[in-house]
Parts: C-alpha cells; structure tokens; sequence
C-alpha cells in the first residue's frame, strides 16, 4: 500500500522529497529540504527563498571537489542574482562544514543536510558538487555541474527548455544504466543506436554504442554502423577518424585503400582533415606505413586550394614542409617554406616559426653534400 502511495505521489508531481530509496523526476516538485538547519545557526523554509524567477541549489560535501567549484558558483551567483535565489546544502556535520575553507563565506545561505537531499536528488551517475535549477514554484527543472547552469537558464529564459526532454533524456539513461548494470551489453547497444539516430549531432552517442560494440567483438558491426552515419553526416570528420582508429586496431589492412579514397572523395574541399590523416599516419608503424598514402593525402589537401585565407594556406604549406623534411625531400621542403613565409607575412608569430623552419632547410640543403662518412680503414 505504501509503495502504491508514493507512486501515486510521483505521477502527481508530489510536493515533498521523496524518502531515500527514491530518486526524484525531473517535473517533481520540491517544497522543502529535510533540513532547516542553516550553517549560520538560523532555521528557514525552503518558500523564504522563493521569492525569484529560479531557485538554485548547489548540492556539495567536504572535498577539494567543492573546494574547486566554489569561485565558479560565486561568480554565478553574481551573473544570475537578478534572476535566482541561491541555496547551499552541504552534506555533512556542521563542525566539518563549517572547517571546509570559503564554505562559510558563500554569497547565499548554506544548508546543513545529513545526506537525505543527495539519495534524493543524485541519480546514477551525479556526482557533488551538484547543481539544481527549480523555477519558482519548487519544479524540478534540471540537474548538473554548475559549469552548464548558465546555458539552462538561458535557455529558460529563450523559451528553449523543454522539459518533457530533459524527463524522456532522464528515463534514457536509466535504461542504459540498467542494461550494463546486468551485462545485457546488447540492450544498451539497441538504446544507444535508437538516440543516436534520433540526435545524429551527437557524436559521444555513436562513440558509446561503438565502445560497447568493442566489448562484444562486434567489429563488422561496427564498421557497418560508421559507414551509415558517414552517409547521415558526411561533413563530421570524427565518424571518418573513428573509423581509421578502429582500422589501425584491427590491423585491417585490406580496408585501408578504400577507406583512403572514400575519405579523399569526401574531404576534398577540406584540405586540414586529409593532413591531419596523413599526419597520424605518419606515425603508424613502419609496417604498416603506406608512405605513398601520406604524400597522395597532403597533396590532395594542398591541389583543392580551399585555404579560408592566405594565412591558413600558409600554414598548410608549412605543415607540408615539415612532411617532406620527414620524407627525405629536403629540396621541396624548401620550396614549401619559402610559400609559407610568403602567405604569413602579416602573422608574425607564424611568420617566425616558418622563417626559422626555412633557415634550418636552407642550412641543410648547403651542408647535406658536404657530409661523408669516414674512412675507417686509415
């Protein structure tokens, strides 16, 4: 019966805290701490503080992870004071709360809390510090580091925050949480791939159905889910850099030709994403160093000429000096930096490092004929 009342509670959005085996929703309503203890020795309602817009709760214990965010909550308390009240609820005794540095100069009253807010209010995954945004009439709005608070806000402020969102984003991870909790690997991979496709921007969504994918040796599984979002989303470099990962741990060779031309098709406007590739794959092992990949990829890169501007052009030359410095093409080196240094001109700390990297080419292109090696039989 008991059980049925607080279920009842829940679904009625009930204006309490829920006992500690019980994680409050999102949309629940809070009325009260279980505490009306403050560190100042005062007693309060959690309604005296409700007198603006928002509500804020900064949820911390004795730790040098408070200690961290106490200047970043200040200086939020100061940008959205005009806007939200602000709350401390500390877990712990007053004596250690009150030993903690800076806990006591806090711009806003500290509560003293025994741990019943943090069964209460953290689900899996939160950590303290925490910070908790409720509107005016005590709803749960939303739950967080204090680092994204301002963005909530103005997106409350925006009429941009959806709630039933951050609800059905809640109820999400709980299902992911549940499925590794019991090892049905598979599960989680189904609910990662689902959000996924329904947030493709999301890129840490596809990188945790892959990691998963890795755990259950599902490596065809995984090349198939790359390919089918490089088609959703062929301008997001990452997707094709996880894949070159995922080649280089297999050791996967045969797919390494295609994998190249797709990549120089795709990007071919995109001159940093195929140097950037054949930087990494300058440093593969030598064998399974493709040398002629590395100069077809920056050449390709260098050939579009779709540089932002001069000094980006520049850049690249130099990177591509650097490239063929490595490849025993001194010679073109040279002529590389000479364009770099050109192009940076008017960049005086990219200007320098060009100019000293075509000092160096120059230096070696006139000693390199001199070197011989010595006669060891004198």
């Amino acid at each position: 019966m008991r059980q049925k009342f607080l279920l009842l509670f829940v679904l009625l959005a009930a204006a309490m805290l829920l006992p500690a085996a019980q994680t409050m929703k999102t949309g629940s309503r809070i009325t009260h701490l279980p505490s009306p203890l403050y560190l100042d020795n005062s007693t309060h309602s959690l309604s005296e503080f409700q007198n603006k817009k928002y509500l804020v709760l900064f949820i911390f214990e004795n730790n040098a992870a408070a200690l961290q965010e106490f200047p970043k909550i200040n200086t939020l308390f100061k940008q959205w004071d005009s806007l939200a009240a602000f709350v401390g609820v500390g877990i712990g005794s007053a004596e250690k709360l009150r030993s903690l540095p800076g806990a006591t100069s806090l711009p806003f009253p500290v509560n003293i809390d025994k741990g019943t807010v943090k069964k209460s209010l953290f689900r899996k995954g939160d950590r303290a510090p925490l910070a908790v945004l409720l509107d005016k009439n005590g709803t749960l709005l939303w739950r967080g580091k204090a680092a994204g608070l301002s963005r909530i806000i103005r997106n409350c402020e925006a009429g941009k925050f959806d709630i039933n969102e951050q609800l059905r984003l809640e109820i999400f991870n709980d299902a992911v949480n549940e499925a590794i909790k019991n090892n049905k690997l598979d599960k989680a991979v189904k609910l990662f791939d689902t959000e996924y496709r329904r947030n493709p921007g999301k890129i840490f969504l596809l990188s945790l159905q892959v990691k998963l994918l890795k755990r259950l040796n599902r490596t065809q599984d995984i090349f198939k889910i790359l390919h089918d979002a490089q088609k959703k989303s062929p301008a997001d470099h990452r997707i094709f850099e996880m894949e070159y990962q995922l080649i280089g741990e297999t050791a996967d060779d045969k797919r390494r030709p295609e994998f190249f031309t797709r990549l120089k098709n795709n990007f071919a406007r995109s001159p940093y994403v195929l140097l950037g590739v054949a930087i990494a794959e300058l440093q593969m092992p030598s064998g399974h160093l493709e040398l002629a990949t590395v100069t077809d990829l920056v050449e390709s890169g260098w050939r579009s000429n779709a540089f932002s501007s001069s000094a980006a052009r520049g850049a690249y030359a130099l990177e591509y000096a650097r490239i063929l410095h490595s490849l025993g093409r001194n010679d073109l080196a040279l002529i590389m930096a000479e364009t770099a240094c050109k192009d940076l001109a008017k960049e005086p700390k990219a200007f320098a490092k060009a100019e000293a990297a075509l000092i160096y080419y120059r230096k070696l292109s006139n000693f390199a004929p001199l070197i011989k090696l010595p006669n060891l039989k004198n």
